[in-house]
């Protein structure tokens, strides 16, 4: 899991990024999924 967290004009953003194996996914050559989370808050002054 990987974790980024930026703040700039007013936001604070964090960004979340996590690869998972999986046995049953739609591709059928594939064998790992990513999931993003990306998570916003507004600060105003």
């Amino acid at each position: 899991m990987d974790r980024t967290r930026a703040a700039a004009h007013g936001r604070d953003e964090i960004h979340r990024l996590e690869a998972v194996t999986m046995s049953r996914l739609p591709s059928p050559h594939a064998s790992q999924a990513l999931q993003t989370v990306r998570r916003q808050s507004l600060d105003y002054t």
